[in-house]
């Protein structure tokens, strides 16, 4: 057996997420879990709902309800999702609008390659979700990002700057991924303005990649992306919002003004089958038709309970931040103490401390946390995070 040459690459730069997480599985066994804090990896704090679970369990005894479907989903689950759609933006999505896919991972993939050939170029802001290197590279793309400051907001200067390396496609994740941060009409009019001064064989298709959208805080209602940018592939997931994750079923969607709607979905379907997913998970299709997919919502108060734990903690110690509007992620400065990412992680993985280095979100200069962990996790985390401030050991 010989692996492919590109391969090489990818395990030098494995996903920093998966790399923690799977080293906090081996800190726990061995130190006991009680005794380790893992802010790796973002998991749904909530159970499911238990109307989904009922569901589940119905749709797992039924015997006929194990085939395959469509490539692009069952119709009462794509008409669910288009009405669900339709309410939340007034836009008129009808089925034909509306693909099921494996997770938004697997619809991110199946839209990059229905938008850009081998050869051409992934664009994304930085911070960045750290698979999305990834899923361009084993695509045959290139990936290029353009870094923005604090507050993590792109401005038209910042679009323009990200349109000067010629993107094929720009991937936009908001609420972010690892900043917490959610860009509002006006970061969106500065993407479109930027897209807009360009040339027209020079305009990049735009993806938006938004599994949190249902996860906001402080009163906050952010514009639905398609109304923002109509040109564009939408995708989302049950995974956060529903806390099933495992289950790997998202949707992409089209909105019904794009001319290439038809085409798009044609696209979508023979991408499905030339992929590999074939289709969705079947169970958790008919399992979000018959419980309603506008009916299952994230417990917002929780979660916004755990932030302000972690933010009030992280500021306690004097860490530098913004404070997340959205997801479960803080994103905050290294410490002077240390060098860089990768020193400050391991001086807390020798305190049994997980967290995530920021160099696999594209910035070396920061690390990231999850909130969406217990109490006492959190609780533990604080006063790991205070012994590592005191005892930083040399500057490395």
């Amino acid at each position: 057996m010989r692996l492919a040459n590109f391969l090489g690459g990818f395990q030098e730069d494995a996903s920093w997420i998966r790399a923690m997480f799977e080293k906090g599985r081996d800190l726990k066994a061995s130190l006991g879990a009680e005794h380790v804090a893992d802010l790796s990896l973002g998991n749904p704090l909530q159970a499911p709902d238990q109307r989904v679970l009922n569901e589940l369990v119905r749709v797992v005894a039924d015997p006929t309800a194990h085939g395959y479907t469509s490539n692009l989903g069952l119709d009462e689950t794509r008409d669910a999702i288009s009405a669900y759609l339709k309410g939340k933006s007034g836009i008129p999505f009808q089925r034909a609008h509306v693909a099921v896919v494996a997770g938004a991972a697997g619809g991110l993939v199946v839209a990059l390659r229905a938008l850009a050939d081998q050869g051409e170029t992934v664009g994304v802001f930085s911070p960045y979700f750290t698979e999305y290197p990834f899923y361009a590279k084993a695509l045959g793309l290139h990936f290029e990002s353009q870094a923005l400051a604090p507050p993590f907001i792109p401005t038209l200067e910042d679009a323009r700057r990200l349109m000067k390396k010629k993107p094929r496609v720009v991937l936009i994740n908001s609420p972010n991924n690892p900043t917490g941060q959610v860009w509002g009409n006006e970061a969106y009019a500065a993407i479109r303005q930027a897209i807009d001064e360009l040339g027209p064989k020079d305009r990049p298709d735009v993806v938006f990649d938004d599994p949190y959208a249902e996860i906001v805080y402080d009163g906050l209602t952010p514009p639905f992306p398609l109304s923002e940018i109509p040109q564009a592939l939408y995708i989302s997931s049950f995974s956060k919002t529903w806390a099933i994750p495992g289950a790997r079923v998202g949707f992409l969607a089209v909105h019904p003004d794009n001319p290439l709607a038809v085409q798009a979905m044609d696209a979508v379907a023979f991408l499905m089958r030339a992929l590999g997913f074939v289709s969705a998970n079947a169970s958790a299709q008919r399992m979000l038709a018959r419980v309603g997919v506008g009916n299952v919502h994230p417990e917002l108060a929780l979660y916004e309970k755990h932030r302000d734990m972690l933010v009030h903690g992280l500021l306690s110690l004097g860490f530098r931040f913004v404070v997340p509007r959205g997801g479960f992620y803080v994103f905050p400065d290294v410490p002077e103490a240390f060098q860089d990412d990768i020193c400050f992680v391991s001086r807390a993985l020798a305190d049994g401390l997980i967290v995530v280095p920021g160099r696999g979100f594209g910035d070396a200069s920061r690390f990231r946390v999850v909130f969406s962990v217990s109490q006492e996790t959190i609780c533990r985390a604080i006063e790991k995070l205070q012994n590592v401030l005191h005892n930083p050991g040399p500057k490395r």
